[in-house]
């Protein structure tokens, strides 16, 4: 069932990459989350149409329940997957929005494929969905006189013993315990920054990595991501005025905080265009860079002012905080929107007001727990034994 709707999905992908530009990762994407809730919603039906089966129910009506009660939570549970993904257009990045929207699509035929096709081949398949031993030993056992009673007690058994039967046992202490454990890991996340990622969050042994490393060991760390300036001069200077503006604007440059160095590096034949490259003092993820980026964005008008060059920014460097100030500014709507369709969801499926409150609040809790934890890794570097030898990368 996986197959096949990962096999609609990625493929319908492909096709609309003739008419939309896409990048190389979003069919991949689109596979890895096909396949995986693919497997897991046509699970949910199986199963429990295996266990009806097992307990002596028929098969038809087995696969009608099945897929009445087990499909409606694929349902649910496929629209929130979807709503999260499709909430991607959200940052309003054209490659981010085509990944999500692409996923969004194979999952929903995911979702399709296991409320449709899958009770269709289990009642194909009929009995042989279970070995003949697992056969042999049910027929037994629902032979046996009073065995609904003991299966009853098996499972009040199961449910008051073991990890749920502690839990329920003592609520108010595991609901303190779970917050107070999710609070901590989620301290961290308030120092949490948005970068994309550098050579310096590749493997140690990695040749980027090892480039990364000689440079920044030989000229600085700033060299390996220096920040281009383009300026636009007025028209009609001569060759000595168009060169004298560059070195005044390069000064200007230079005098930026967190600044290593400024140095004109082209001028366009008509003396209309010059390029200037900025390096600063450290990595091209790290935020003094990104402070940098803000400060050379904030003197274009001194500059204008004092040598009537107009400038801007470009680069990897700058297009990379650019790209992460836009995710940043996207977090809280799209959260926002993620959260409050999912609670809809919720009131819709359990007519409760407390249920959808408390299961939101969990799962908040939980990401600002999973940012926390990102943070603590991937930016300060704990767990990490190469960590400190290495640039602590940003998420």
């Amino acid at each position: 069932m996986a197959l096949v709707g990962v096999a609609v999905g990625v493929g319908a992908t492909f096709a609309l990459s003739g008419a939309v530009d896409m990048s190389s990762i979003s069919p991949m994407l689109a596979l890895m989350l096909g396949l995986a809730v693919g497997i897991d919603y046509s699970l949910f039906i199986v199963n429990r149409h295996r266990g009806q089966l097992l307990s002596g129910m028929d098969h038809e009506e087995s696969v009608a329940l099945a897929t009445g009660t087990s499909g409606n939570a694929v349902l649910f549970a496929g629209l929130t997957v979807i709503i999260a993904l499709a909430a991607l257009v959200v940052p309003g990045l054209p490659f981010l929005a085509v990944m999500g929207l692409s996923a969004a699509g194979t999952v929903a035929v995911a979702v399709v494929v296991a409320l449709t096709l899958t009770p269709a081949v289990l009642s194909l398949v009929g009995r042989k969905l279970i070995s003949k031993r697992a056969w042999a030993k049910a027929d037994k056992h629902n032979a046996a006189p009073g065995h609904e009673t003991e299966d009853r007690a098996r499972d009040e058994y199961r449910s008051s013993h073991g990890w749920g039967g502690i839990v329920t046992k003592h609520p108010w202490l595991a609901l303190l315990a779970g917050v107070v454990l999710l609070g901590v890991v989620a301290l961290p996340a308030s120092q949490l920054r948005l970068a994309l990622p550098d050579a310096s969050s590749e493997p140690v042994a990695s040749p980027a990595f090892q480039a990364y490393d000689v440079t920044k060991r030989s000229f600085g760390e700033g060299m390996t991501g220096p920040i281009i300036v383009v300026g636009d001069f007025p028209a009609g200077l001569t060759d000595a005025e168009a060169q004298a503006k560059q070195f005044d604007v390069a000064d200007i440059l230079r005098e930026t905080e967190n600044v290593a160095a400024a140095v004109p590096l082209a001028l366009s034949e008509n003396r209309r265009t010059a390029v200037f490259q900025v390096i600063p003092n450290e990595g091209p993820a790290s935020a003094s860079t990104v402070q940098v980026v803000s400060e050379l964005r904030a003197e274009k008008g001194q500059i204008k002012d004092t040598t009537g060059v107009s400038i801007g920014l470009t680069g990897q460097t700058a297009g990379n905080v650019d790209v992460s100030t836009k995710l940043g500014d996207a977090l809280p709507p799209y959260l926002a929107i993620v959260v409050g369709l999912s609670l809809i969801l919720l009131l819709l499926v359990f007519r409760s007001i407390w249920v959808p409150l408390l299961a939101t609040g969990g799962f908040l809790l939980s990401l600002a727990a999973a940012f926390g934890a990102v943070v603590a890794v991937y930016q300060w570097g704990w767990l990490g034994a190469s960590s400190a030898s290495r640039t602590r990368a940003p998420c």
